[in-house]
């Protein structure tokens, strides 16, 4: 589940639960595009209860950074961020399995959200407006994200949810796209104004890419 309130985008995920972290590249831009730089940890999430089937939530912010040039950034909001405190602390094997599964599934919101900013800041380069880019950035990571729940089913459908930690890894270490190339699979756009968000879209046969397109 995602939602947006106050600026923040919230990402939601049930109880699901392999090795309890994704494999993660540096940015090799200063400042970083994402805060933090590396996998999160449980540490970097509060521990609440929670009443429903929800086991853990990740919050991010989107900004822009006014240094020499414009620069984007997503940072975690750790007050806003949160997991149920069983799935951290427990000594029952089984729920260790869980928290490794939902962990995995909370850094590959996070990842998503980091690729496309390294995009945004890649397409910033050809001095394209900063607030606009924003804008889009943050449309394009609800529905990336959504789409990312929508088809790991909260990180329950196991296949689905190692076949985008494939992915994701996979983009994070090719870097990002500077430009469209050639789109084999079906794609999506969400509109803003003069820009667009492209989404390329999983198929059978080939891996999810993840793009940020701007069309003048």
């Amino acid at each position: 589940v995602v939602s947006a309130a106050r600026g923040v985008l919230v990402l939601l995920t049930t109880l699901v639960g392999c090795a309890s972290t994704i494999d993660w590249v540096a940015d090799s831009s200063s400042p970083p595009s994402c805060l933090p730089d590396r996998p999160l940890t449980w540490d970097d999430f509060a521990k609440r209860p929670s009443t429903d089937k929800r086991a853990a939530a990740t919050a991010v912010g989107f900004r822009i950074l006014h240094a020499r040039l414009a620069h984007l950034q997503v940072q975690m909001n750790h007050e806003e961020s949160w997991v149920r405190p069983e799935l951290v602390n427990s000594w029952n094997p089984f729920m260790w399995s869980h928290s490794s599964r939902v962990l995995r599934h909370e850094q590959t919101h996070f990842a998503i959200s980091c690729l496309l900013t390294r995009q945004a800041n890649a397409v910033l380069q050809k001095g394209e407006n900063a607030q606009a880019m924003l804008s889009l950035l943050r449309a394009t990571a609800i529905r990336l994200n959504v789409q990312y729940d929508t088809e790991t089913n909260h990180g329950e459908n196991v296949w689905k949810q190692a076949e985008w930690e494939r992915a994701v890894q996979a983009q994070l270490i090719a870097g990002p796209l500077s430009n469209m190339g050639n789109f084999q699979n079906r794609r999506d756009a969400l509109s803003l104004g003069r820009q667009q968000a492209c989404v390329e879209w999983p198929s059978a046969r080939e891996p999810i890419r993840l793009r940020l397109c701007l069309f003048g």
